[in-house]
């Protein structure tokens, strides 16, 4: 199916329960984690998903993961001058500085209505902006739960370009692991 798509592979994420029970060995695979959960995580997979919460500015300084995605899903409303992104220029440089990889979930826009879809596609904009500002490193990625949920390649990298990433840097965001 990775192949239909324009992938040459694919990585299966898991939350740290799911990793466990399922003892995969020889697949690429992910754990998405909690920050609480990350030691025990780093033990079982190289790579690590954390999804965004309250507390980004610790969880990125003292956190040993490689991805950081849903920046965008702050509950709190935007300001009339300003998004409330999730990324600011002092998480940017940290995130520049621990060398770790800012991840945008399609998925997030397929299943969200379109009052929130038209704030996350803003936010999302703006991080962007933010991340190419500081050079961070961004992934695209559809974070599927079911193969139908699945996008293909040229389809993210045509989702990238919209966001506002250059058509190189959107092929790049592809290939980041």
């Amino acid at each position: 199916m990775s192949e239909q798509l324009g992938f040459n592979k694919l990585c299966f994420i898991y939350s740290l329960k799911e990793f466990q029970d399922l003892k995969l060995e020889g697949t690429y695979s992910a754990i998405l984690c909690k920050s609480c959960e990350i030691q025990k995580a780093r033990q079982l997979s190289k790579i690590i998903l954390v999804e965004s919460s309250e507390n980004n500015r610790h969880v990125i300084e003292k956190g040993q993961f490689e991805i950081i995605f849903n920046l965008e899903t702050d509950s709190k409303k935007d300001l009339t001058h300003s998004k409330r992104s999730g990324l600011n220029q002092v998480l940017a440089k940290i995130i520049e500085k621990k060398k770790k990889v800012v991840g945008f979930n399609f998925n997030l826009l397929l299943k969200s209505n379109k009052g929130l879809r038209v704030n996350f596609l803003g936010r999302m904009s703006q991080n962007i902006q933010i991340c190419r500002k500081y050079s961070l490193k961004m992934l695209i990625a559809s974070f599927a739960r079911f193969p139908y949920e699945m996008r293909a390649a040229h389809d993210l990298i045509a989702f990238g370009i919209t966001l506002g990433m250059h058509p190189k840097e959107a092929k790049q965001s592809l290939k980041q692991f």
